[in-house]
């Protein structure tokens, strides 16, 4: 009878409820889902970032436009030209800094602040708006990296592919 109970309860738990729902949420904020799927082609503007930053996004391009690269991912065709893209891609960094000890030393000790180092903290924001009607499509803010502002880039597409394959359900 023990056995009978415990076979129960295994189909109840592994049985789906009606009603209950574990779709995923997006990642990001996609302020018109229809319009975001129609999308075809974009492009990355670089016109209001510094000259290093634009160069991190373009070494980003170059590394992860290969079909099996992060871009390659995206269901969009990417293009050059702004102006024949169906939405455009505006990117933000942000920078932090913070002294983290050096060498492993104590940070309790009084030491500490001069066995420091500096430490760069990058993150992305994404913003792609309708290039025709200049209307906001989408936004999401990255994670965090302490690497290379480059890497900091990951973070957001990748949460824009996840949340177009969501959208697209």
């Amino acid at each position: 009878m023990k056995r009978y109970w415990q076979v129960f309860i295994l189909i109840l738990t592994l049985a789906p409820l009606p009603g209950l729902s574990f779709a995923k949420k997006p990642l990001g904020e996609a302020a018109n889902p229809d319009e975001l799927l129609r999308v075809q082609s974009y492009c990355i503007d670089t016109s209001k970032l510094w000259a290093a930053e634009a160069g991190d996004v373009r070494k980003f391009i170059e590394k992860q436009s290969p079909p099996k690269g992060l871009l390659g991912k995206l269901p969009w065709k990417l293009v050059e030209n702004c102006a024949q893209a169906d939405a455009v891609i505006s990117l933000k960094f942000e920078t932090s800094s913070r002294l983290r000890p050096a060498g492993g030393s104590a940070l309790g000790t009084g030491t500490a602040a001069l066995n420091s180092v500096p430490e760069a903290t990058y993150s992305a924001k994404m913003s792609i708006t309708d290039r025709a009607s200049q209307k906001p499509l989408y936004q999401v803010e990255g994670e965090a990296v302490t690497t290379f502002r480059d890497r900091s880039l990951n973070s957001p597409f990748s949460k824009l592919i996840r949340d177009l394959k969501t959208l697209s359900k």
